[in-house]
């Protein structure tokens, strides 16, 4: 795809992604989303096929943009710096999913989901599922190296996600609180790395002697 085409590409999904968070996936129109774009139905049609296959690239769209955070932050670390790298991971995880636009976007996945099962499953596998599977790994790569000790590494990453996402997760998508703050989000993050830490972390002397 040249660079033309592609950037046509992105300013449709960021036109229709400003149209889905003001009237909703069921009553966004694509006469609307074309207007806020500029170009044409064709063109559209073209790229995207339908809505449901428009609102399937802003999903793919925003989960390859997490992912690509995530990777940068999942590196080799010694068993000095485990916690601050975690901590560090814990940040990442409060910046790019406890915020207002990763959870209208979440919002209107749930939505759309109704009208199209598959949607579901797309931001499911691409997003949150791909997301905590390649923490799993890294934490894996951690108990080789003899800093962790665990027997299920997606249970290790279910356990870190949960204590840091899950609560303030729910109360965003149901509208009951806003951003969290930079204080309460330290506070979150270091309790949770000591928790985890104090789970499946081994000592320095523990982890020096393999």
């Amino acid at each position: 795809m040249n660079k033309r085409i592609e950037a046509r590409r992105q300013k449709i999904m960021d036109a229709a992604l400003e149209v889905f968070r003001e009237e909703g996936f069921e009553r966004a129109s694509i006469d609307k989303i074309v207007a806020r774009s500029g170009g044409s139905k064709a063109t559209l049609y073209k790229l995207f096929n339908n809505k449901e296959g428009l609102f399937f690239a802003i999903l793919r769209r925003a989960a390859e943009r997490i992912g690509e955070r995530e990777h940068s932050l999942l590196r080799p670390v010694s068993v000095e710096a485990l916690r601050e790298v975690l901590i560090g991971i814990g940040h990442g995880l409060v910046d790019n999913v406890l915020n207002e636009d990763i959870i209208s976007l979440y919002q209107l996945a749930v939505e759309a989901t109704r009208h199209n099962p598959d949607l579901a499953r797309l931001y499911f596998e691409g997003g949150p599922k791909k997301a905590r599977d390649d923490f799993a790994l890294f934490l894996d790569d951690l108990r080789k190296a003899g800093l962790l000790q665990f027997e299920d590494s997606d249970l290790a990453a279910r356990c870190f996600f949960g204590m840091i996402l899950d609560r303030h997760h729910l109360a965003m998508s149901l509208g009951m609180a806003g951003t969290i703050g930079e204080a309460e989000a330290d506070r979150l993050i270091n309790e949770a790395v000591d928790v985890f830490l104090a789970a499946y972390g081994r000592t320095g002397e523990q982890a020096r002697a393999l």
